[in-house]
């Protein structure tokens, strides 16, 4: 399974219309069912189910308006389950790219939701009033044996999506919906998906709402945390779903297709040619009467008409794609951002204008705002820094330089969310508090640098691939985890490399790429050993924040060799030692986010 995928999405050639892609989707998904159903579970199906819902989001991205109109259009060639599964499958998408979720992540869920689907199909069928087919079919055996797979390949998100919703929850959807699963929250995408799927998706003996209904009575029904997952969705799609058919307030028919702002964008009913006008028209809100319940689409290639050359071109006027409503492509990781540059550039120059530096600063609102913010939080008086100007002041050049770096970095680091994010985040805040108190009792560290450079150090929490494949931390505080990130991974290396090729391609000083370079080298090497002293103050500060974030309290002053020696290459008594770990925990501004047992590995 690739690390990320479709983070080239936006490359993604379009010459293959968007009916053809979708009839695979449909295709696909039908095959990898029925191969669930007649073999035993393999490392086949686990690859096969991430492969399709890797395409199944490329598509989403690609594709938005005429995908998520399938919500509002039965297949009458395929039976309620399949209906019911692809329309499972498209909102549950939609959740996942509007929350902003990484998409390695997003493939994990979204093959959870899948599979619960095949593995509670009996349910599934009995809901519409249907028996099941598939007579023969032992489920249960089938949801045993997948575990067992997912198990083995450490699919934390995947397995735990399958146990803890059970089949049954299909006949209290509504229920389900209204109570928060606090043991797995990944699994409140389920439950939402499952009811939402259960509103819109017609049955032969019940009728389908339309996705604005099916809307409302979400968001009547469900608790407050379900509410925020569906919150992002009122930018986009919006309250009407693409594809939806309006009656207008003159009476006319219209075939929905999107929005830029307040026009809404549709193709009106031609009584006479008996098929919508090509030209597509503006409407506001207020004239739409109501939003009709979904119907039958007998003809997919319809899509590539109604969203086609003119759609396109329209987008192109607008200025912003549905492609880019749907899912933020986000920022670059392997460069700075070129407004980080143009400060960094001003503040080495030899005369600095204040003026423009500050205007610099001022163009970018996250840059300003962090400035500030540290400034007020470093203030000795606790005074509130309010202005660019003042907090240039309290860091001076050098330390603004850090501080503006570090918030770059960490705005890229957690701009996809996946489920260890929260965690990893609060204990890589620990990390640069304990190297920011160790660095202001040392002349050669600048305390803001030395955070800094955590965030660098600790750049391969947030980017390595086994990490978005997990729910919980498994901590690991052994002698060869000692000078490590403290996480069983496969390929814990990994973390030390991403963070070198981070410092390289960021630019950063040789102290740091050098301190980098060797993590992984001199871990196994004796305490007394020849390190640089960035090296041994990332060890050090890594060392005591791991202590006091998993086990709750740092390790005594002379309880280790190794800590021994690096707090006598810094000239770290015991007294300093001990006001280094109280003022960290005074200052560190964390919280420990133990509320949740899933975030543990050992509970």
């Amino acid at each position: 399974m690739r690390s990320d995928p479709v983070t080239n999405s936006s490359t993604t050639t379009h010459k293959i219309p968007s009916s053809a892609r979708i009839a695979e989707l449909y295709k696909t998904l039908i095959k990898l069912d029925i191969r669930f159903e007649k073999q035993d579970v393999s490392a086949s199906h686990v690859e096969q189910t991430e492969l399709f819902c890797e395409r199944f989001l490329e598509t989403l991205i690609n594709y938005p308006a005429p995908l998520l109109a399938q919500l509002h259009y039965n297949k009458s060639n395929l039976n309620y389950f399949y209906n019911f599964q692809f329309n499972s499958l498209v909102f549950c998408g939609l959740l996942l790219l509007r929350n902003n979720f990484n998409l390695t992540t997003a493939q994990q869920i979204l093959s959870g939701v899948l599979t619960w689907c095949i593995t509670a199909k009996p349910e599934i069928e009995a809901r519409a009033g249907q028996k099941s087919e598939d007579s023969e079919c032992n489920f249960s055996k089938i949801k045993t044996q997948l575990i067992r797979a997912l198990s083995h390949y450490q699919r934390q998100i995947w397995v735990e999506l399958l146990t803890h919703t059970s089949a049954k929850a299909m006949s209290q959807l509504q229920r389900l919906v209204t109570c928060r699963n606090t043991v797995s929250p990944n699994n409140d995408y389920l439950s939402v998906t499952l009811y939402m799927a259960s509103l819109v998706t017609r049955a032969p003996d019940k009728a389908a709402i339309s996705y604005s209904k099916a809307m409302v009575k979400i968001t009547q029904t469900c608790h407050c945390f379900a509410l925020s997952l569906i919150e992002p969705l009122m930018d986009y799609p919006g309250t009407i779903l693409p594809g939806s058919t309006l009656l207008l307030s003159d009476n006319q028919r219209a075939l929905y297709l999107g929005r830029h702002q307040s026009e809404l964008y549709c193709l009106t009913y031609s009584a006479s040619l008996k098929n919508y006008d090509e030209e597509i028209s503006a409407i506001t809100e207020s004239q739409i009467r109501k939003v009709a319940a979904p119907g039958i689409l007998n003809n997919i290639k319809l899509a590539d008409k109604w969203w086609g050359q003119a759609w396109q071109e329209l987008q192109t006027i607008n200025k912003v794609s549905d492609s880019q409503k749907i899912y933020a492509r986000g920022f670059r990781l392997d460069k700075p951002p070129e407004s980080l540059v143009a400060v960094i550039e001003h503040l080495s120059a030899q005369d600095i204008d204040i003026d423009q530096l500050i205007a610099l600063i001022e163009s970018e609102p996250s840059f300003a705002d962090h400035l500030q913010l540290t400034a007020s939080q470093q203030s000795r008086a606790n005074l509130r820094i309010n202005n660019v100007k003042h907090g240039l002041l309290m860091h001076g050049f050098e330390r603004t330089q850090s501080v503006l770096v570090e918030k770059a970095l960490t705005s890229r680091l957690s701009q996809h969310r996946f489920p260890m994010q929260d965690i990893i985040y609060q204990f890589v805040k620990l990390w640069s508090s304990f190297a920011h108190a160790i660095a202001l009792r040392h002349p050669k560290f600048i305390p803001e640098q030395a955070s800094c450079w955590v965030y660098f150090a600790a750049a391969g929490l947030f980017t390595h691939g086994e990490l978005k494949l997990k729910q919980h931390w498994q901590y690991s505080n052994t002698d060869s985890t000692r000078d490590s990130h403290k996480i069983q991974l496969k390929q814990p290396q990994m973390l030390w490399q991403h963070a070198y090729k981070l410092a390289c391609s960021w630019a950063q000083d040789k102290a740091i790429r050098d301190a980098l370079r060797d993590g992984l080298a001199k871990q196994s090497l004796p305490p007394t050993a020849k390190r640089s002293l960035p090296h041994v103050l990332l060890n050090l500060s890594l060392n005591l924040a791991s202590s006091l974030f998993f086990e709750g309290e740092a390790p005594e002053f002379d309880s280790d060799e190794y800590l021994q020696q690096y707090c006598q290459r810094l000239a770290i008594d015991r007294g300093s030692y001990r006001d280094i770990c109280q003022e960290t925990v005074k200052n560190s501004h964390n919280y420990w986010p133990i509320h949740n047992k899933c975030l543990f590995g050992n509970g």
